[in-house]
């Protein structure tokens, strides 16, 4: 019974050399990185990993070591294998990347994991290995054995160019196909368009553009219209000034004041300028300055600041104070302080300014 045990067990032994038929052979993970062959220096490459005949691989540990100077940290994209799979990654280290990828339903088949973008620096002049190991576990956290395996990184020397980026030689005259001219070429006419004017726009001269005011300021030498005609400074009552606007159409309008300030936009009304001023209170002189482009306009309003003009204190104001004031004219003031009260603008002369100011008042408080 022995010996007919063997002799099957020859035969069966003889068949299988004969044949050539071998036992199954298990296939392994594997991780490995692919990457360009060459990397100009200065530029960036990507880093793929890719995996093969994996299955039902539910956690991966990824050490991916690189020179950190000639390698700025890498910016990590999920491959087609790696979308599903939640990811991690630690930069902490310089030169060390850990990466955790963690999926639930398992990653299977053969593809790319992740995409590494390193930039190079101007450092990367010699070739530079990227190591990597890996930690691999089932869906079940059982321990997986995968092989793994880096990639090294070689810089392009100077003067190459890589495959995409090499130039045609040029063209000789002989290689150049030869164009017949006509000829007479008949060009287009140009059509010459006229410029779109810019709309007028009142604008504050710049501290660099205003011109220097001159002291005394010269009367004005444009007429101008004032609405009303006589205005007190006692910070409630604006006038409306409308001026004439010099220069081209089109062009900016730049002004300033003095002792005033404006309570709207300049309006531009075809060649004039309309301004809504509101004097500074208890001044008596304010002006509007405009500049043109060859000069410079000066427009001094007829403002007077509000005064007591009861110079009798009887409380009634009519033509009676007009003349106790037409009584004083001429007189300085002195230390008489009776004269105080007809000093209208306080410059120790009683005279004609005082009398304009007195006038203005009293219209004002007559109600005229």
């Amino acid at each position: 019974m022995d010996r007919s045990i063997r002799c099957k067990t020859l035969f069966s032994l003889l068949f299988l050399m004969v044949c050539g038929t071998t036992l199954p052979a298990f296939a392994i993970p594997q991780i490995h990185l692919e990457a360009p062959e060459e990397v100009e220096p200065g530029e960036a490459v990507t880093v793929q990993v890719l995996l093969e005949e994996g299955e039902g691989i539910g956690q991966l540990k990824l050490t991916i070591g690189y020179n950190a100077e000639q390698f700025l940290e890498p910016q990590i994209t999920a491959g087609d294998l790696g979308k599903g799979a939640s990811i991690s990654s630690d930069l902490d280290q310089p030169g060390i990347l850990r990466i955790q990828m963690t999926d639930p339903q398992g990653i299977n088949g053969s593809g790319t994991l992740l995409e590494l973008e390193f930039e190079s620096t101007p450092a990367f002049t010699e070739p530079s290995p990227l190591s990597v190991t890996v930690q691999a576990f089932t869906t079940e956290e059982e321990p997986i054995s995968i092989q793994a395996s880096g990639v090294s990184l070689l810089p392009l020397a100077p003067g190459e160019t890589s495959e995409e980026g090499k130039e045609e030689p040029p063209e000789t005259e002989e290689q150049k196909p030869q164009v017949k001219k006509s000829p007479v070429q008949r060009q287009k006419p140009r059509v010459r368009r006229r410029p779109k004017p810019r709309r007028r726009v009142a604008r504050r001269f710049t501290p660099r553009e205003r011109p220097s005011l001159p002291s005394p300021t010269p009367a004005p030498t444009t007429r101008f219209l004032q609405k009303p005609e006589v205005v007190l400074s006692d910070g409630k009552e604006t006038v409306i000034v409308t001026v004439p606007a010099s220069g081209k159409r089109g062009t900016n309008i730049s002004y300033s004041l003095l002792n005033g300030e404006l309570v709207r936009r300049p309006v531009v009304r075809g060649q004039q300028v309309e301004f809504h001023i509101l004097p500074s209170p208890g001044t008596s002189r304010t002006v509007l300055y405009l500049l043109g482009e060859k000069e410079l306009q000066v427009f001094e309003l007829q403002v007077f600041p509000p005064v007591d003009i009861d110079f009798d204190r009887s409380g009634v104001i009519d033509e009676h104070l007009r003349t106790l004031l037409l009584q004083q004219m001429g007189k300085r003031v002195g230390e008489d302080r009776s004269l105080r009260r007809y000093d209208l603008n306080g410059d120790g002369m009683i005279d004609d300014d005082d009398l304009a100011i007195f006038s203005a008042n009293y219209e004002k408080k007559r109600g005229r």
